[in-house]
């Protein structure tokens, strides 16, 4: 269903839109199925400082991006995609390989 913008004035009590600058930090745009529009960074980019087993993806500040980002398309891949990313972005060490063949699947 497509819902056309309303372009009418706001109303005159209305609380004006925040500046681009005030916006919340997020996703630049998200599709129908919830899933974000561009491939996020794979986790060793995102967070280069972390190891597969870092307890920040359970607790923190990369959870929520584990959880909104990284996982939400990971797991919408088939396994031939997950391979084909996988041998685009190496992972640093083999360490990762686990994770992202059965733990975060």
């Amino acid at each position: 269903m497509t819902v056309a913008p309303d372009h009418s004035a706001p109303a005159a009590d209305a609380a004006p839109e925040p500046a681009a600058a005030d916006a919340p930090a997020g996703p630049a745009s998200v599709s129908a199925d919830g899933l974000p529009d561009t491939v996020p960074l794979p986790p060793w980019l995102a967070f280069p400082e972390s190891d597969p087993w870092w307890p920040g993806w359970r607790d923190g500040a990369a959870e929520g991006w584990m959880r909104t980002h990284w996982l939400p398309w990971w797991r919408a891949l088939d396994a031939a995609t997950r391979a084909d990313f996988i041998r685009a972005n190496p992972p640093p060490d083999e360490a990762w390989l686990p994770y992202l063949r059965h733990h975060w699947r």
